[in-house]
């Protein structure tokens, strides 16, 4: 009798181990999130006066500026995203379009879209539109005018 309660107890302890570590892990996934926020939350406000928007592809000359309902869209977009932090922390995503956020002439701030995805810190997870319009706004069309660009470019030399 006593080697069948010994059991239980070892199976119960295990159980118990298995259930903390998992609660941890989500517990510290949720934590980290919180974090995320508020690291949007303080981009956005640094974004929040933005009149124009540039987006460009790296190592090109392929720019696109947008102002005026386009430009509000696009600082909208990224103010109700929300964190893309996955348990795992690994993401297979190029992150190729910068899109560049302006007062004047001052650099409010800056991200790197790969979609509906972008990075605020290339060494940070990522946040999600969910609206679709950074990636309708911005990301489409600079990829559209890389096409362009390569077609002209390339294609007649």
């Amino acid at each position: 009798m006593n080697k069948k309660i010994e059991l239980r107890f070892v199976f119960l302890v295990l159980i118990l181990i298995i259930v903390g570590l998992c609660v941890g892990h989500l517990s510290k996934n949720f934590v980290m999130r919180q974090y995320d926020a508020a690291r949007l939350a303080n981009f956005a406000n640094r974004i929040a006066d933005a009149d124009r928007i540039v987006g460009t592809y790296p190592q090109t000359s392929v720019s696109l500026m947008l102002t005026g309902d386009n430009a509000r869209k696009g600082i909208q977009a990224v103010s109700s995203a929300v964190s893309a932090r996955m348990p795992n922390s690994e993401f297979a995503c190029l992150y190729d379009v910068k899109a560049t956020f302006f007062k004047g002439t001052n650099v409010l701030g800056e991200i790197r879209m790969c979609g509906p995805l972008f990075l605020l810190n290339h060494d940070q997870p990522p946040f999600v539109d969910g609206s679709g319009l950074l990636e309708t706004v911005i990301y489409t069309p600079v990829q559209e005018a890389l096409r362009e660009f390569y077609q002209t470019n390339v294609e007649t030399k």
